[in-house]
């Protein structure tokens, strides 16, 4: 998991397994499903890439080793 862009932001999955600032690595169970979501009321979430796409909600099931980057801009 890693974030980029100007802004800054978090990353969490609804089960609580993540909870992610600029860099982090989490080991989950096999075949795991993880709802993730980019929350930040400092800065603008501009999207997402790697394992996720768009800027929705990203839901990861962890059937293999994956890389998800969520991009911050700032506000406004």
């Amino acid at each position: 998991m890693s974030l980029t862009g100007t802004g800054s932001g978090r990353v969490r999955s609804g089960g609580g397994e993540i909870d992610c600032g600029a860099t982090c690595s989490a080991a989950v169970n096999i075949s795991s499903h993880l709802a993730l979501t980019a929350p930040d009321a400092g800065s603008n979430f501009i999207g997402w890439s790697g394992a996720c796409s768009g800027n929705g909600s990203c839901d990861v099931v962890a059937d293999a080793d994956k890389q998800v980057t969520a991009r911050f801009g700032l506000l406004p």
